[in-house]
């Protein structure tokens, strides 16, 4: 936040006679307030001085940094020339200006509080430095003094630069006899391990059978004795049996046509393939028939038992454990030309804690249950995984990949979600639910909610709702926007909304309040980069507390204007505007009236106008009615 300073300053330079030096200083004070008025009290604080000559904007004589601190009542004092020499200041030629900065706390940059002209008391300081009358009058000569006492012996002179080296001497005769050996030295560390050693021998050839004999054959046992023959009566002869052999068809599985007969099945088993209505199957297992309401070609399972906790039952289970190509361990198709509902693959779940179904529809009749349409999990760390994969296509018809129905029934507490998306866990990027659209034919949209399709739907439907930041690369375009928070005096009970602020332009806005000095003057100081992202400035001034005159003297250069008011000490609210300029901007600027094309005689609201919803421009019915589901879904299987 900007800082300004409402400041009562004390600036005086102590002197004396011409016999003295004066102090170099000037005294400074000033109460620090913050944009809002209020007293920055007890806070640390850095004051720049810069003193300009003959003007405010002219050039630095002198400048010094402060760190100082307010008191309990904002005020600051500060040494001007504590940190510097004022000495340095040419008092004689000109007029000089008092420029003041401030940094505030933990703030890193300064806040140009503006420049005042330097008036009568400072000058004291060219007194100091012998500013007086005219030369006087050259006096007699007088008489020599006597020869002063003979000044004592001045410092040894530093040690002069050492000469250069001289060349070498010649090489010294070789010394009669060798020293006595010296101690062996440690081991030195062992070396790498070499390569692999050489490769491996041939095998030797088998060794020759050995010659061992086998033992002697045990004697054979003699042979016990024959037991008496048993003595019987023999039964009467059954009766002919009827029936007999069969003629079949070859491949056709056998069942009973009656008690006593067995004819062939609608099974036909190659030996390879088995089919149901058909001869010619190509799969383990295949179905062939006509669909009717009543008669569908496989029915679903009814599976009972499930009564051990945590353990799975399955009415219908596919596992494929292959590892290339594409592998399925449940598909189905549907190419009906005329259906009402084509399903591919569908599954209803019903009654658990945790239902899985494979279309998006599942029900429970016990309460706290999670019930899931659909279920799909993919896992893999070196592949791409999807969980569902859904592709529509046709030239005649509305194309979903995927459509999600909750049905809550009109239940009480109940939650409901057609599609949900969960990402977690991943290092790279999470993503809930993700849209693309890539497409040169026709409309392009990536995500669409719709809460206003459906007649009867409440109104407190939402397209989208985010709980959450927002985060929008590109154009928003809107109907209308606010902000939207909890009253901050009754945020139990109330809202407090605000409409946003529109423009026809890309408009930026900026302001303050600042005060002009004793000459009715103070620079207003802009963002850094504000030069660099705006254009076609704009200015509005007004003075606060006593009628006065303000004008903008000088307009915005290096990031900052000057303010005028025809009486001095003036508090003037300020505010600047200015048009966007970045890049972005410059190759998206808005025009405020188009032509609606293609759209002509559509509404964005039609019923405004008393027009249908299907007047509404890129009006999709997406909301797919409860009435439409599969008639299977009620009664019985329910």
């Amino acid at each position: 936040m900007n800082k300004g300073l409402l400041f009562t300053v004390l600036l005086f330079a102590a002197l004396a006679g011409r016999a003295q030096t004066p102090p170099q200083q000037m005294n400074y004070q000033a109460v620090v307030r913050d944009a809002s008025g209020a007293i920055v009290a007890n806070s640390s604080v850095k004051l720049r001085f810069t003193i300009h000559s003959g003007s405010s904007t002219g050039p630095n004589e002198y400048q010094e940094i402060d760190n100082a601190s307010t008191n309990q009542f904002g005020l600051v004092t500060a040494q001007i020339g504590s940190n510097g020499n004022l000495s340095l200041v040419s008092w004689g030629s000109g007029i000089k200006y008092l420029q003041v900065e401030i940094e505030i706390g933990t703030a890193t940059t300064f806040t140009d509080l503006g420049a005042s002209q330097l008036l009568s008391v400072p000058y004291a300081l060219y007194a100091g430095n012998g500013g007086g009358g005219g030369t006087g009058a050259t006096g007699a000569t007088g008489a020599n003094g006597a020869d002063g006492a003979t000044g004592a012996t001045g410092a040894s002179g530093t040690p002069g630069v050492t000469g250069a080296t001289g060349p070498t001497g010649p090489t010294g005769a070789t010394g009669s006899g060798g020293g006595p050996t010296g101690p062996t030295g440690p081991t030195g560390p062992t070396g790498p391990s070499g390569a692999n050693g050489g490769a491996t021998g041939p095998t030797g050839p088998t060794g020759a059978t050995g010659t061992g004999t086998n033992g002697v054959t045990g004697a054979t046992g003699a042979t016990g004795a024959t037991g008496a023959t048993g003595v019987g009566i023999t039964g009467p002869t059954g009766p002919t049996g009827t029936g007999g052999g069969f003629t079949g068809t070859t491949n056709y599985v056998a069942k009973f046509t009656s008690a006593n007969a067995i004819g062939i099945s609608q099974i036909f088993d190659n030996g390879t393939y088995v089919g149901i209505g058909t001869i010619t199957p190509t799969a383990k297992l295949q179905v062939v028939g006509t669909v009717t309401t009543a008669n569908p070609i496989l029915d679903y399972v009814q599976a009972s038992g499930g009564n051990t906790a945590s353990t799975a039952y399955y009415a219908f289970r596919g596992i494929n454990s292959g590892t290339n190509g594409f592998v399925n361990a449940v598909s189905g198709f549907s190419n009906g030309t005329n259906a009402q509902s084509n399903f591919g693959l569908y599954g209803f779940a019903r009654g658990g804690v945790s239902n899985f179904g494979t279309e998006s529809d599942a029900i429970s009749h016990t309460l706290n249950g999670e019930n899931v349409g659909l279920f799909a999990s993919a896992d893999s760390s070196e592949a791409l995984n999807m969980g569902v994969q859904a592709f529509a296509s046709s030239s005649f018809a509305e194309n979903d990949g995927v459509v999600g129905v909750a049905d809550g029934d009109n239940e009480t507490g109940a939650s409901n979600t057609g599609v949900f998306g969960i990402a977690h866990l991943s290092t790279t990027q999470n993503v809930g639910v993700a849209g693309s659209v890539d497409t040169s034919i026709g409309l392009g949209i990536g995500v669409l909610g719709d809460a206003g399709s459906c007649p009867n739907c409440a109104a407190n439907n939402w397209a989208g709702y985010f709980n959450g930041d927002v985060n929008v690369v590109g154009t928003l375009s809107k109907t209308g926007g606010t902000f939207k928070i909890d009253h901050p005096q009754d945020p139990a009970n109330k809202y407090l909304v605000h409409s946003f602020v529109e423009s026809p332009d890309m408009m930026n806005i900026y302001n303050g309040n600042i005060t002009t000095d004793a000459n009715g003057e103070a620079i207003v100081g802009l963002p850094s980069y504000f030069e660099a992202e705006n254009m076609e400035f704009r200015y509005q001034l007004t003075a606060i507390g006593v009628f006065a005159q303000a004008i903008v003297l000088k307009e915005i250069s290096n990031n900052q204007f000057v303010v005028k008011t025809d009486k001095p000490n003036v508090k003037v609210s300020w505010m600047v505007t200015g048009i966007r300029n970045d890049a972005w901007a410059q190759v998206h600027r808005y025009v405020d009236v188009v032509d609606k094309g293609a759209n002509r005689g559509k509404y964005l609201h039609p019923e405004l106008y008393g027009k249908p919803i299907t007047d509404r421009i890129n009006y999709f019915p997406i909301k797919k009615e409860i009435s439409t589901k599969p008639a299977n879904l009620s009664g019985a299987k329910k």
